[in-house]
Parts: C-alpha cells; sequence; structure tokens
C-alpha cells in the first residue's frame, strides 16, 4: 500500500531538482565571449575581397592548410574541394582537371583545356605544366562555373589560382625532411633574403623528390614507378611605390624524370578496349559483331590474349606489387618561365596591373597500352609548347558604389607534337578477326 505514493513522487523530486541543475549549466555559457571568425581575403574578382563577399562559388586554401593536411601536390586537393576532380594517367603529361563534372581529356594535347590553371596570375596553357610541389604557398582559389570575363576563353568549367608567397623585409630560412618506409626521400627548404634597408627583398624555393622504385616488372627484370623531381622558384621585390611602383620577377623551373606509370591489372573478366576498335555501341553487339577467336572465347573479354604464339596473361590479383609489361615505360617533364609583374597606384587609388610572361614546356612519355607482356599496344607521346602573355589591367578602389575593371589581354602559344600509337597485327590475326587491319 506504501509503495504506490513512494513511486509517484519520482517524477514529482525529478522535477524539482533538475532546474536548478540547468541554471547552472547555462550561466557560463551567457558568459561567455564571441570568439570573432578569421576573415579571408581572396582575389577571385582580380581585387582583393573578403571571400564572404565575393559573389560566386570559390573554396579558399592557406598554406598552413597545406601543411597541416600535409598536401604536397594539386590531385591532393581534390580530397578537401567540392566538385573537383583531378585525374593523372600513365603519366603527367595526361592530367585531366575537371569541376562539377566539366573538363577536357588530358590524353589530347591539342584540346585546350576546360579548366584554367594560374599560378602567380600566369595562365598555363596545360594541366601537366602543374608538376612543382605546392611549396610556399600563400593562397589557392578553386573557382566553379564559368570564369571567361575575367579570366579567359578556357575556364568554361571554373580556374584554378595558385599564389606563392612574395618577398618579405625579413630574413626567416625555412627547411623540411621526410623519409618514409618506402626509401621516399624529400627535401623542401625556403630563405628569404632583404636587398638593402629598403623593402627590395629575394625568396628563394626549391623541393627535391626521390624514391625508390615500387614495382618489379616480371616480364624483363625492370623496376618501374619510381619518383625523381626537382624544381626550384625565384622571386625578386623591387618595391619604388611612391614614385615607379611595385616590380615582381619570378623565375621557375621543374623537371621530373622516372621510370613511370605502370598500371597493374586486378582482374581480366570484362571489356578489353585493346581487343575492339574505337567505337560507342552497345557492349553486346559489338562482342556479337567480333565473334570467338581460335579457342572459342568471346574476343572482347580479356582471356582472348591466349592464342596460337602460347602467351597467357598472368594471374590478377589486386595486392601484387608486380608488373607484367614489356614496351618502355618512362615520365619525362621539364616546365619553366619567367614572369614580370608591375604594379602602381594611379588617380585616386585606381591600380594598374601589368604581368608579361613567357613560359616552356616539354614532356615525353612512352606506355604499354595494353597493360601486359604481350606486345600488343605501345603508345609514345612527345610535345613541346611555348607560350607568351601580356595583361594589362585597371582596377577601381573596392567597396564603391560602382567597382569595375578595365583591361586588354594577349596570349599566343606554339605547340608541337609527336606521337605514336603501335597495334599489333600478329594479336588480331590470331583472333581471326580483320577489324584493324582489313585487307
Amino acid at each position: 500500500m506504501f509503495r504506490r505514493p513512494l513511486l509517484a513522487g519520482i517524477p514529482l523530486l525529478t522535477l524539482l531538482v533538475l532546474p536548478p541543475v540547468l541554471a547552472q549549466d547555462q550561466q557560463p555559457a551567457r558568459e561567455r565571449e564571441l570568439l570573432p571568425l578569421e576573415e579571408i581575403i581572396v582575389t577571385a574578382n582580380r581585387r582583393e575581397q573578403s571571400l564572404q563577399e565575393v559573389p560566386m562559388s570559390v573554396s579558399a586554401f592557406t598554406g598552413d592548410f597545406f601543411k597541416d593536411a600535409g598536401v604536397r601536390d594539386l590531385a591532393g586537393l581534390e580530397q578537401y574541394t567540392p566538385s573537383l576532380k583531378i585525374t593523372s594517367g600513365t603519366d603527367s603529361r595526361s592530367t585531366s582537371i575537371r569541376i562539377r563534372g566539366i573538363g577536357s581529356v588530358g590524353t589530347n594535347v591539342g584540346i585546350d583545356p576546360s579548366v584554367g590553371m594560374f599560378i602567380d596570375g600566369v595562365y598555363q596553357g596545360r594541366a601537366g605544366m602543374s608538376v612543382a610541389d605546392l611549396i610556399d604557398i600563400e593562397r589557392v582559389e578553386v573557382l566553379r562555373g564559368p570564369q571567361g570575363t575575367l579570366y579567359g576563353k578556357n575556364t568554361a568549367a571554373g580556374a584554378i589560382s595558385i599564389i606563392t608567397r612574395k618577398p618579405s623585409a625579413d630574413l626567416e630560412s625555412e627547411l623540411e625532411l621526410t623519409y618514409n618506409s618506402d626509401e621516399r626521400l624529400e627535401l623542401r627548404g625556403m630563405v628569404n633574403v632583404p636587398l638593402g634597408n629598403g623593402p627590395h627583398a629575394t625568396r628563394l624555393t626549391g623541393f627535391m623528390i626521390n624514391g625508390d622504385h615500387l614495382y618489379e616488372n616480371e616480364a624483363d627484370g625492370r623496376s618501374l614507378n619510381d619518383a625523381d623531381k626537382w624544381g626550384f622558384k625565384s622571386r625578386s621585390l623591387f618595391d619604388d611605390s611612391e614614385r615607379l611602383g611595385e616590380l615582381l620577377v619570378t623565375v621557375d623551373y621543374s623537371k621530373e624524370d622516372t621510370d613511370c606509370c605502370a598500371v597493374g591489372v586486378i582482374d581480366y573478366n570484362g571489356f578489353s578496349t585493346l581487343n575492339a576498335p574505337g567505337t560507342n555501341r552497345d557492349t553486346q553487339a559489338l562482342a556479337d559483331q567480333l565473334g570467338n577467336n581460335a579457342q572459342g572465347e568471346p574476343i572482347i573479354v580479356y582471356e582472348s590474349f591466349e592464342d596460337s604464339s602460347g602467351f597467357s596473361p598472368p594471374s590478377a590479383d589486386p595486392f601484387d606489387s608486380n608488373e607484367w609489361v614489356d614496351a618502355d615505360i618512362f615520365n619525362k617533364i621539364a616546365v619553366g618561365g619567367i614572369a614580370l609583374e608591375w604594379n602602381r597606384d594611379v588617380l585616386d587609388d585606381h591600380v594598374v596591373t601589368f604581368i608579361n610572361a613567357w613560359r616552356h614546356y616539354e614532356a615525353e612519355s612512352a606506355y604499354d597500352g595494353d597493360f601486359s607482356a604481350y606486345n600488343a599496344v605501345i603508345g609514345y607521346q612527345d610535345i613541346e609548347l611555348d607560350q607568351y602573355s601580356s595583361e594589362l589591367r585597371l582596377t577601381s578602389p573596392g567597396g564603391e558604389t560602382w567597382d569595375y575593371q578595365a583591361g586588354l589581354y594577349y596570349y599566343h602559344s606554339d605547340l608541337d607534337s609527336i606521337g605514336t600509337f603501335e597495334q599489333s597485327q600478329e594479336l588480331v590475326q590470331n583472333m581471326n578477326i580483320d577489324v584493324f587491319f582489313p585487307e
């Protein structure tokens, strides 16, 4: 009889005790000071603005972010940027950049990119020209959507702007050394030296990456997929703002020479592009047209490599670190240039900017198109690009009733390309088809 009043009193006791406890928790929250948000300054509109004031979709990253996140090259940026996709093929030359699913094929050097790449305000004619490390970075801005008004014709999908740090009046240096279990050595450094007692200064950065081969080619014993890349960048600032303005001279050069990049096959089942001609037709319709090989297997599958010559594909193991290729595989990149940037305040805080730049790009690569030791498909590409750009821009002060820019831009490039794509006629004849080589 006494249990019911006791149980009924428990909720009442809880209500009486809880309000003072909640009041104690809320008291510090009212006294807590609000922390101000850090303002991020970007130049997406070709003028310095707060990121919150820019009327476009922009992702901005500081140099400290890249250090903390361990991002050392452009490909690592896609992990932190919505709708950005950076794909590297069998070599650096075939790098493809897409924003919101829109981009150009990197393997065709004759096609201009749809995502413009800019380094310190200078346009890079091909995505493969951005092989240098993200070292001594002040900021990286990713602009999504068409940017043709301020950035030019090759920005239909967006633009990526990389801004490195300018020389400062302080003497400073930085050195970073890393070494991992794959015997990969990475060295990065920076030194900033003032020139005299004024604001003039020179800033020199450099990097070196050397890594042992990761894979062994079981077909001939060669080692593949190493790392050998180095580069430097020099920026000299001559500041006479009161009379002549600010002059910034930039010289850079980067080189990559690797036995890379072999692609391992993890499964031989399914469609094989090297057994079939280029087509957009349905896979089953193409399989019906090609038929079977001498062993009665469908030609459209990878196993049809096994033919009268006795070749048989190696076992596919997704956890195997060895390769099985017969063609030469290498990736050689060299890119560099010089840029002059002049800025001067005129006409009540208007800014005149003049950027004049020349860049040179060389890329030579070879790859095994069939990804096997069968001599079926071998590719080779050698390109050389020289580009010259000149920009003159007048920018009004920001934050006024009317903000405007006016300017002129000139760009010229010369591209030479030699490429070969070899297919084995023996392969086609062993398959008893005449699609590739009709009589």
